[in-house]
Parts: C-alpha cells; structure tokens; sequence
C-alpha cells in the first residue's frame, strides 16, 4: 500500500500546542524509545460518509474485475453472497451469508499526515488556525515500524463521485491477487473450507483498503495514513454490499499507536503563534526527553498583533 512513498522523503502532522506537549510527557514518564499517537477510529473521522465511500469504490472495483474477467456468475462474489447454496459455507466467525451480512472482528483505526508543508489550508484545518505545530517525519523510520500491530500504510488515493473505478496503483494490485486467490481455492479439492476463508480474506482486505480511498474534495490535503486494525471480542456487524456499520459504538474512538523518536525530524511553529516564546517552551521540553529535533518558524507571513 506505499505506491506514491518513493516520491516523498518526509510526512507532516498538523496538531496543537496541547497535543504536541502531551505526547512529549508521555514519552517522557514511559521511558520508552518512541512516542505515542492516538490513532482515530475510521467512524470518528471528519467526513462520515468517509468508510463508505471507500468500501463502495473497493466493492465497485470487485464488480467491475468480475465482468472485464468474464468470471463465472456462480464463483461471483457479487452473486456468492446471495446464493443459498453458499449459506453454510460462508457461516463462521468471519461471515454470515445470509442476507449478505459480514461479520468482522476488526476496526480501522487512523492516523493522517500529509505530504504539504507548512501549508495554510493544513494549518486552518488541522493545526489550530495557524496557532499550533507541524510535526515533520521521516517516512522510511515510520515504515520500518516494528509495532506489533496489524498496520497498513499508504497515501491516500482520491476518486470522483460516481467515478470510483480503481484504474491502477496497490489498492488494485492487493484486490487483484487477493481474488485470484479466492478463484483458484475455488477449485481446490477442499472447496467448501477455502472457500469460506477466501471470502474472509479478500472481505477483510476490502475493510483494510477502505481508508486509503476518499473523494476529490480532499485531495489538496495529500494525505498519508496509518491504518491499525484492532480486534475486539465483539464482532462487528457490516452489510456487504449496503455498507452499514452496527453496532460501532461499542468501539474505542481512539486506540494508542506507537512511532519510533527517530522519525521526527523537525518541529515547525504556526505562522500565528508567538515564535518566540512557543520555541523556547518546546526547547525545555525537549531537553526534559534529551531530544534533539529542529525548530523552525513557518514561513507563511502573518502578523501578530
């Protein structure tokens, strides 16, 4: 899921004052060799209609590779989940086929940077109106993350509305294979089980890719993300094709992600926020975690009055 990363060393994270403050205190009372982020779950996100848009584009593509492959009808998984003859395969603690109802035991949790720097809409939206910090990251250190955590990290591919067609890139690529995996278990003397654990899979691929996909609208945000996949005992209860999510509020808003010291590189303080003095209350922060970072002012000009 890194199709565009070889074109970008560095990421950036727009936040607060306040949030920058409490991830250094954390690092520092936990005497560990990285700092801590809240990931955000993939329903708490801006736009509310974000997890659907994905999906919907990701179920089109699948629809769309069934007809240029000239997949037959009965192996379709567009038309697998309405087959009766399916309803005990697909039964298990990944998938109920009746009615085409999923059932997952993950939820996608976030985490946004953006390939623009020092960049005033980022600012207005995400750092405080200009009044907050931009973190700058090495992408490679961020890669290289040994978290034990299911992750998958990327940039953000952004489609028209109505035009969702996935032409090209990794989202088209892990689609592809996953369904050529699913077809050629189809013929396995085992059928029935692989089967069953292939729908589970390229289902669950389908939930992991979702976020990587969001309308044009957003597209000047450029936008890198790491998405999490947290467990829980509940099962979470997705309609395949219809895309409704129930019961999600019984899942944590917000999950902690580890990122390794190494990869912050620079500090940068908002256009509108008192270089000075904000400097001089990160630097003493800084020295309180013996960190050496950068610190630089933006250079978008605004006046403080």
């Amino acid at each position: 899921m890194i199709e565009e990363i070889g074109k970008y060393k560095y990421i950036y994270h727009y936040t607060s004052f306040d949030a920058l403050f409490a991830i250094l205190h954390n690092y520092r009372i936990e005497e560990k060799d990285c700092f801590v982020f809240r990931a955000s779950s993939i329903y708490n996100v801006n736009d509310p209609m974000e997890m659907i848009s994905g999906y919907n584009a990701i179920k089109k593509f699948i629809q769309e590779y069934e007809e240029e492959k000239k997949i037959p009808h009965h192996l379709r998984l567009t038309e697998v989940f309405e087959n009766k003859e399916y309803e005990e395969i697909c039964k298990s603690d990944y998938l109920a086929g009746k009615n085409g109802r999923l059932t997952i035991g993950h939820v996608p949790y976030v985490i946004s940077f953006s390939a623009r720097r020092d960049y005033l809409p980022m600012w207005n939206l995400y750092g405080k109106n200009g009044m907050g910090v931009c973190l700058k990251f090495d992408i490679p250190r961020i890669i290289n993350n040994k978290s034990q955590e299911l992750n998958f990290i990327g940039f953000v591919k952004y489609v028209g509305k109505g035009k969702t067609r996935l032409h090209s890139g990794d989202i088209k690529k892990v689609l592809d294979f996953s369904y050529k995996s699913y077809l050629s278990s189809c013929y396995c003397k085992r059928e029935s089980l692989n089967i069953k654990e292939k729908i589970s899979e390229l289902a669950t691929n389908m939930l992991c890719l979702s976020p990587f996909i969001k309308y044009k609208d957003y597209s000047y945000e450029k936008e890198f993300r790491i998405v999490v996949l947290k467990q829980y005992g509940i099962q979470e209860n997705i309609d395949v094709w219809n895309m409704l999510f129930l019961p999600y509020q019984q899942t944590e808003k917000y999950i902690e992600y580890n990122i390794s010291k190494q990869a912050l590189r620079e500090i940068i303080i908002g256009p509108c926020a008192n270089y000075d003095v904000m400097k001089h209350i990160i630097s003493n922060e800084l020295k309180g975690c013996d960190l050496q970072v950068e610190i630089s002012k933006s250079r978008i000009p605004f006046r403080i009055k």
